[in-house]
This record gives C-alpha cells, structure tokens and sequence, in this order.
C-alpha cells in the first residue's frame, strides 16, 4: 500500500504586525525528510510508524514548518501547495494521503489555510482514497477543512509532549481504515468560545477531565477517534472557537451524538477553566518572583510569547526589571530569555567583551513596545544555533543578563542555555518569553509565574481588538447559551 505523507505547517497569530515568509519556514522534499524527521514530532511518528510495516510504502512529499508568527505571505504559501498538489498527482497507485498539518494557519488574502489546502488536494484525489491529518490541539476547525478531508487526530497534551505520539495514531488509524476497508465517517460540533493554552493545561482541571472525556467516548463501538481542538485564541478569525470532532466507522449519527456530548461538556465546563499556573500582572509578579522561597522561578513574559506567534522583541518587562527597586535584593542578575534583534545581535557579536550602547528590541512590535536603551557587556557568542541556525549572544548590563537572538526562535529547550555557559538550575530568576512551560524547563523550574504582560500573545484576551469573530463568543460574552 502507498501512502503519501506530507506537512505544512504554522500557527498564525493576526495580531502580530509582520507576516511569516519563506525565510522563515524549514523546507524538505522528498527522501531528505529522513534525515530530518526531528523537524516536526508528529511527522516523526507517522514515517516511523509505517516504516514497521514491509507491505506499506512510504512516499514523502515535501514538509514545511515555521516558528508561530504573523499571517503567512501568499505567494510562498501559493508555491508550496502547488508544489504539494503536484508532487501528490504524480504519485501511482495511491492508497492514502497522511498529512501533518496544524490547523490554525492563516494566508494573507486567502485565510484559512488548511481548507484551501485540503480543497485543492480533494480535487485531484479521488474520493474513494483517504486523507487523514494529524492537528495541534490549537487547531481552528473549518467547514471546508470538514469537507475535503476524512479524518482529523488531535494531540491531547497542553504542553504539548504527545506529538510523536499524536503522529503514531494517525498512521495506525491509517492502517486499521485501509485493511478493514472501513467507511469513515468525520462530524464536529462548534463551542462559542475561545480559550489560552495557559487556561487548558491538561494537567490541571477542567482540562484533565475533558481529555478523559475523549478516551470515554472511543471506548463506544464504531468510534475510531475522538479530540477536541481548542482554537488559537490570538486569531482574529470568523471560524475560531473551541470544536469536537468524532471519527467512526460508517455511523455518521453516533459521530454527531458524541461531538455534541463532547462539546456540551466543555461548554458547561466554561466557567471553570483559569490559568494552570501562577498569574499576576507584570508589577506584582516580579515582585513574587524575587520573594520567592524556592530556586530557579521562571517568569514568562506571557505577552510576548514567539510559540503564541508574538514577535519575541517586546521590551516593557525589561523596563520594569531596570525600575524594580528590589532587584538587588537577588544578588545575582535575573536572565532575560530571550530578545530578537538581529542588528542588535550583529553588533555585540563584534565587540565580545566592551561595552557598548544599544537600542534593544521594540522594531518588530511596534504597536506595543518601543527599544529600551540599555548599555551591557558581549560576554558570549555562538553563531548559527539550532534548527534556526540563529546566532546568540549573552550580554551583562548593570542589572540584567540578556540572551539576543539574531532569529526568532522557540523557547523550549534550556540547551540554548547550557551551550552558552548558563547553568539554568543555579539561576534564581529567569524570564523566559514564553506562555506555560516546556515540559523541559518545567523539570527545572522550582515555580513558574505568568507575567499577564501586553502585547500580540495577551493572555488577558478583551485587551486585543477583535473585530471578525462571531459574537456572541465566550468569554467576551457571558449571558448567553
């Protein structure tokens, strides 16, 4: 059996001033992809997965992923589904498409990604062959996405540390519909409602249940899957909100019924989500920050979050750190992870050791922050880290220890830290441009408080200026059914 495999995938956040452009995607065509599996987790599990079965052929396609960022420019978008459309076309003896995609990506002029996507592959696949995807749990479920594909697998972990996993269902999914030659049948039911990852930790309640929801509902006869998608809440959309979605085998009736039940228990459940962590505003969480008892505290700079699609280059916590008069009191420089600046990272990597006057941050999010002036010390280099091959360069100001980035990179993994010099378990304060941790800083952390800072990631959503979501819409409306 052939199966195509194939990803396109990024997080959109319209709020963000600047599109995502190709310079900001990883790309990989055909058998390249198998020395990069570690590109995209659910990718991973899909190709690993097949690969166990010698009656099953792997045909990889192209694979495309991004750091969250602004809307997606058009013509790159446009480049890569034909690329796509074409690659698939040509492909003999089809039994089943795979696709790894998230589910909340936006294109300047067209919207919804995903459903344009699917709509031009539905075209040239015929009806009888499957097209099955892997989504993020922030996924933003569309009618025409619901039209043009037959199965939709969530991940069920915020943060999310089941994605090779979320991968291997699918592909297993795959493989039980092909050999049972099943009839599948996709429905989904919308909640007017649009929610943080902070507020829907998996861990913490209601979130838990609602996760143990989905494993009750797949324990019925005929039904082959079960996920809800949450939305991506810093997307000023017209289709966004909170859906369930159910897969069964050739029992549309039972699908809609437990989609309903699914949505209905999160609905009556809405009141209930808050943040899974500490969360105060900027002031008051610096300040619980330094009185803490207990080492490292990570505070998250939850308005700026690069993996919320947010810039990364916001500097009013900055600022308030520079202004807070109990700094001192630490006796060690709290960390700030991590600003980009690429001009600003260019000029310290030259002057390694001097001190030198910058104008950090505040260019790419102009609407809510402007450079802070600050004068440091260039006491580490590295060029070309990690999958951004982005540069860094660790700086000391009178106050601060400052981590610059010459990309925009994800916060998630404290190898940035170790590879330049920092023991982050010996830190007491560190600022991390994040929302919830990593699994991986998690480990570390002694606390973690959110900082409800303002800017494109705002977790503090009647901040934002929403103008094309469909009202009413909860929490921004409340007396409502």
């Amino acid at each position: 059996m052939k199966i195509v495999v194939g990803a396109f995938v990024h997080e959109s956040n319209t709020f963000t001033p600047l599109i995502t452009t190709e310079d900001d995607f990883q790309v990989f065509r055909g058998q390249e992809i198998y020395r990069n599996l570690d590109f995209y987790d659910p990718v991973k599990g899909i190709i690993s997965t097949f690969l166990k079965y010698k009656n099953y052929d792997v045909e990889p396609t192209i694979f495309a992923h991004a750091v969250p960022f602004g809307e997606v420019e058009k013509g790159f978008y446009l480049r890569i589904k034909n690329e796509l459309v074409e690659r698939i076309k040509n492909v003999t003896d089809l039994t089943a498409v795979v696709l790894a995609l998230h589910g909340s990506m936006r294109v300047k002029e067209i919207g919804d990604a995903e459903g344009d996507l699917l709509l031009h592959l539905r075209r040239i696949v015929p009806k009888t062959i499957p097209i099955i995807c892997s989504l993020d749990m922030h996924a933003t479920i569309t009618d025409l996405m619901m039209k043009n594909a037959n199965a939709f697998v969530g991940f069920r972990t915020a943060p999310h540390i089941d994605a090779v996993e979320t991968g291997e269902r699918v592909a297993h999914l795959t493989k039980y519909v092909l050999e049972n030659d099943l009839k599948i049948e996709m429905c989904y039911q919308r909640v007017p409602m649009l929610i943080t990852g902070e507020q829907s930790m998996t861990e913490v309640e209601p979130m838990r249940t609602m996760i143990e929801n989905l494993r009750q509902a797949e324990k019925s006869p005929d039904v082959l899957s079960a996920s809800y998608f949450l939305g991506f809440p810093w997307a000023d959309t017209p289709e966004n909100g909170v859906s369930s979605v159910v897969i069964t085998s050739d029992n549309r009736t039972k699908a809609s019924e437990i989609a309903k039940w699914l949505a209905d228990k999160f609905w009556e459940n809405r009141c209930e989500f808050t943040f899974g962590t500490e969360a105060y505003p900027p002031d008051e969480a610096i300040t619980k920050a330094i009185h803490s008892k207990n080492y490292p505290v990570f505070l998250s700079d939850s308005g700026d979050n690069p993996t919320a699609g947010a810039p990364g280059d916001n500097t009013n916590l900055i600022r308030l750190l520079n202004k807070h008069d109990q700094i001192s009191s630490l006796n060690q420089r709290p960390l700030v992870v991590a600003v980009v600046d690429p001009e600003v990272c260019e000029k310290c990597k030259k002057r390694k050791g001097k001190k030198t006057k910058l104008s950090l941050g505040g260019k790419m999010d102009s609407v809510y922050s402007d450079p802070v002036q600050i004068e440091c010390i260039t006491k580490k280099v590295i060029e070309g880290w990690g999958e951004q091959e982005a540069d860094l360069v660790l700086v000391s100001s009178r106050k601060l220890d400052i981590i610059i980035t010459s990309k925009r990179i994800s916060i998630i993994d404290p190898i940035m830290l170790v590879d330049l010099g920092i023991r982050p378990e010996k830190r007491k304060l560190v600022i991390i441009k994040s929302g919830y941790l990593s699994d991986a800083y998690e480990r570390i952390s002694a606390r973690s408080i959110l900082a409800l800072t303002k800017g494109c990631s705002d977790e503090i959503l009647s901040r934002l200026p929403f103008k094309n979501i469909k009202r009413p819409m909860f929490p921004f409306d409340k007396d409502f059914k």
